[in-house]
């Protein structure tokens, strides 16, 4: 950075161009939107995961659901024993 920091002073103190200085605005624009891309890369892979797991637990939660309605079904004496065993898990 101090490097950077120097070099730039000497260009701004030996006068720079203009055609020069629209070389580096550029290239700051093409680096941001370069940036850019990847922070939306980044951010479509975390919202596919966060629905590919909230999809997931959706589905574990109806499954748990419907074994804990289909336990209400068998017969009296043995449904506590099941009901049981499922909170249990």
């Amino acid at each position: 950075m101090e490097i950077g920091y120097r070099l730039g002073r000497r260009h701004r103190a030996s006068g720079v161009d203009e055609a020069r200085k629209s070389h580096v605005g550029a290239l700051e624009a093409a680096l941001l939107g370069l940036l850019a891309l990847l922070l939306g890369f980044t951010f479509s892979m975390a919202v596919s995961r966060f629905d590919t797991r909230k999809s997931l637990v959706l589905e574990e939660a109806n499954a748990i659901g419907v074994a804990h309605l289909r336990t209400r079904l068998i017969a009296s004496p043995e449904r506590e024993q099941f009901h049981l065993l499922l909170v249990d898990s």
